[in-house]
C-alpha cells in the first residue's frame, strides 16, 4: 500500500463482505459505513436549533421543522447530499429528509478507519453531553474535525451511533490503520500449478486453458484483481481474458473458458480457500469449484489433489504490501499469551506478517501464529517476543506460504542488497517492525504499531538509513527473509 490507500477501506466491525463489491479511491465522510453496509445510523444534529425537514432528496419542498436540541434521527440511506431517516415527534414517527451538514461537521471529510486503545468518551456533539462509552479495542470511522473535537461513527452491540471525542481521548486512545479487508492472497500477478501436476502450469491458449510445462512466459501469468471476501477476477496477461464458468441457456455447463470480461463478473468471481501451501478455487456463481485433467471443469468439492492448487508470485517482491496493525479490531483485544493483549505487546508477531505479505503477497493469519508462539514460548511473558520466533515460524510455516528465514545482520549495507529480493524484521528500541522494501536511498518501514515517537505511519513511511542509526529506531539487528515460490 502506497502513503493513502488505493483501495475503500471498509471498517470491519464483524461484517461480512458479499463476494463481488468493488473498492474505490479514498472515500468522504459523507460514505457512511453504516449505508454502505446496509445497516441503519443514530445521529444527533450539530445545532440545538432549528432543523428544516424535506419531502424530497433534493431539498426543496419543506415537510416541516423540528429542534435540534434532544433530537435523533435514525438514517437509513443518502441520496447526494441528503440523508433519509426518520424521529419521534409528540410521539408519533416522522420521516424526511435532511441535510447532510445538520449532521457531519465536515462532509468532505477524508474518512478514515481507526481503534480505540482504551474506553472513550462519546459526547452528542462537541462541547455538548454524553452519549455513551465507546469500549476499547472497538473499532471507528473518524468521519469529521472541529476545533478539538473529532466525529466518530461506532458500533454499540447492535446499533451504530455518530459521536465526538475530546482531543485528550482521541489523543490517548485512538489509533489510524488500514482497514482494507484482510485478503488470503494480495492482488498481483501469478502463476498457477496444479498439486497433481506441479511440473506444469496453467496456460492461456486462444480462449482455452491448457496446461504445459512451466516455462514463466506471458501466456502463463494472471492478473488477480480482488472483489472482496477472498473473491478474485483472474485475467489472463494476454488478450485480458477472465477466467470463467461457460454459460448456456441461463445455465453453467460445468465447463470453464477464457472469456472477456462480464458486467457483474457473473461466472468470473472465483473465491479462493487455503489448504496448507495450495488452494482450493470455487466460482461463485456455479458454486462449484475448479478441477484439472484433461480439461478444465467444475465440480463439487471432494478429496482430490485436481481441485488443489499452487499460486505463486511472478514478480520478486509484492508490489502491493499493506500494514496489519496489532491494534485491528479484528484482533487487538484478544490475548497474547496470559498477561497482555496482541495490541500492546504483539509486535514481533505482526512484524513477520507484514514481512511476509511484502516479500510474496501471502497472508499468515496474526492469530495462527501468535498461538505457535505461546505454544513454543517464544511469547515473552510481560515483556513481547523472543527473536527465535522469526526461525522457528519459517521452519513451521515456511513450505505452505513460499519463504524461508536467511538469518540476521548488524549491517545496513547487506540489508540494502538484501532487499532487492527480500525483507527483513528489524528490531528497534522495545519493538519490531519489518522493513519491505529499498528504492532511491530509503528504506520502506511497516509499523504494526506506529507512534508519534517513531514517527511512523500506519500505512508505510520511506526513511532514510541514518534513522536505523541513532534514535527511536536505531536498529540492533536485522532478521532476513526470502521467497521460495
Amino acid at each position: 500500500m502506497k502513503t493513502i490507500p488505493k483501495y475503500l477501506r471498509i471498517l470491519f466491525l464483524g461484517l461480512v463482505l458479499i463476494c463481488g463489491i468493488g473498492f474505490a479511491g479514498s472515500i468522504s465522510a459523507a460514505e457512511l459505513t453504516p449505508l454502505i453496509q446496509g445497516a441503519k445510523l443514530k445521529v444527533y444534529p450539530i445545532s440545538e436549533g432549528k432543523l428544516k425537514v424535506y419531502k424530497d432528496t433534493a431539498l426543496t419542498e419543506k415537510l416541516g421543522s423540528v429542534i435540534g436540541k434532544n433530537l435523533v434521527v435514525t438514517i437509513s440511506r443518502r441520496s447526494g447530499s441528503s440523508l433519509y431517516g426518520w424521529f419521534r415527534k409528540n410521539g408519533k414517527i416522522v420521516k424526511g429528509w435532511f441535510d447532510q451538514r445538520d449532521f457531519l461537521g465536515d462532509p468532505s471529510y477524508e474518512k478514515q478507519d481507526a481503534m480505540v486503545r482504551y474506553a472513550a468518551t462519546a459526547y452528542r456533539r462537541p462541547e455538548g453531553e454524553k452519549l455513551s462509552a465507546i469500549p476499547a479495542y472497538a473499532g471507528l470511522d473518524l468521519v469529521g474535525q472541529s476545533g478539538n473535537w473529532y466525529q466518530v461513527i461506532y458500533k454499540v452491540k447492535n446499533v451504530y451511533l455518530s459521536g465526538w471525542l475530546n482531543s485528550s481521548d482521541y489523543k490517548n486512545s485512538v489509533r489510524i490503520y488500514d482497514g482494507t479487508e484482510k485478503r488470503i492472497m494480495a492482488e498481483g500477478v501469478y502463476t498457477i500449478r496444479p498439486r497433481s501436476n506441479l511440473k506444469s502450469s496453467f496456460t492461456a491458449a486462444g480462449e482455452t486453458l491448457t496446461l504445459t510445462e512451466t516455462d514463466q512466459s506471458a501466456a502463463q501469468k494472471f492478473s488477480f484483481q480482488f472483489l472482496g471476501s477472498n473473491c478474485y477476477r483472474i485475467v489472463t496477461s494476454v488478450g485480458e481474458l477472465c477466467l470463467t464458468a461457460q454459460e448456456q441457456d441461463g445455465a453453467f455447463t460445468g465447463q470453464v473458458v477464457l472469456a472477456a470480461k462480464k458486467d457483474g463478473n457473473r461466472g468470473q468471481s472465483w473465491q479462493l480457500t487455503r489448504y496448507g501451501g495450495y488452494y482450493y478455487m470455487r466460482n461463485v456463481d456455479a458454486n462449484l469449484f475448479l478441477t484439472t485433467g484433461d480439461t478444465f471443469t467444475l465440480e463439487a468439492k471432494s478429496a482430490t489433489t485436481r481441485k488443489l492448487f499452487r499460486i505463486s508470485m511472478v514478480a520478486s517482491k509484492n508490489p502491493n504490501w499493506q500494514i496489519f496493525c496489532q491494534y485491528d479490531p479484528k484482533w487487538g483485544g484478544k490475548l497474547y499469551g496470559k498477561t497482555n493483549t496482541i495490541a500492546a505487546s504483539a509486535c514481533g508477531v505482526f512484524s513477520m506478517v507484514n514481512a511476509l505479505y511484502a516479500l510474496n503477497g501471502q497472508f499468515l493469519d496474526p492469530m495462527k501464529l501468535a498461538d505457535f508462539s505461546v505454544k513454543q514460548r517464544y511469547r515473552v511473558e510481560g515483556h513481547g517476543t523472543s527473536y527465535k520466533l522469526f526461525e522457528a515460524a519459517a521452519k513451521k510455516f515456511g513450505g505452505n506460504f513460499g519463504y524461508s528465514y536467511v538469518g540476521s545482520t548488524t549491517s545496513l549495507t547487506k540489508l540494502q542488497q538484501h532487499l532487492q529480493n527480500g525483507t527483513a524484521v528489524a528490531y528497534v528500541p522495545g519493538h519490531y517492525m519489518a522493513v519491505g522494501d529499498y528504492k532511491s536511498g530509503k528504506y520502506l518501514a511497516l509499523d504494526s504499531y506506529a507512534t508519534d515517537k517513531r514517527q511512523t505511519s500506519p500505512f508505510g513511511k520511506w526513511i532514510t538509513g541514518s534513522r536505523f542509526l541513532s534514535g527511536s529506531l536505531k536498529s540492533k539487528n536485522f532478521f532476513l527473509f526470502k521467497s521460495t515460490n
